[in-house]
């Protein structure tokens, strides 16, 4: 059974752990998400707009072929999350804890990471435009097979990156 977003709020409100539960195909608009544990969730094929994550767990969520649209995750764990095959579109990543996320074939459009952990994180044949890194660390993140013509690497670490 598909989840929508008044049941996901009043979920949300009930507890504050979630992990390792499936929100596939979730639409979530004009929500604040703060506390909570998101371990090992599924968001796979979910649609965010406006939607903003706060102090809260990611680590090893899936949100594979989601669409991300004016969202923000701020001081946020995304260790070994997955966005693979996804749309981020006007993504604001700020203090996030990144190790080992999976961006492979996306589509990132005026996307910014600031002051964020991104070691070794895959961006493989994804198309990066108007994506800005700011004070981040991307040592030995691969880029290879991107479209990167509009990226900036500000003050971030580029150790070993492959691209």
């Amino acid at each position: 059974m598909l989840m929508n977003q008044k049941e996901f709020k009043k979920l949300i409100s009930d507890q504050s752990d979630l992990s390792k539960m499936d929100f596939t195909d979730l639409c979530l608009k004009n929500l604040e998400i703060s506390d909570l544990d998101l371990r090992y969730v599924s968001f796979v094929g979910s649609n965010f707009e406006n939607v903003k994550f706060e102090n809260c767990d990611l680590g090893g969520a899936d949100f594979t072929s989601s669409e991300l649209s004016k969202v923000t995750f701020d001081s946020i764990d995304l260790r070994w999350s997955v966005f693979e095959l996804s749309e981020l579109l006007c993504v604001n990543f700020k203090k996030i804890n990144g190790l080992e996320i999976n961006f492979k074939k996306s589509n990132f459009q005026t996307v910014n990471f600031n002051v964020s952990d991104m070691r070794r994180c895959k961006f493989n044949y994804s198309n990066l435009i108007g994506v800005d890194f700011v004070g981040c660390n991307l040592a030995q993140s691969e880029f290879t097979n991107c479209d990167k013509a509009s990226v900036d690497f500000n003050d971030s670490n580029l150790y070993r990156v492959k691209c």
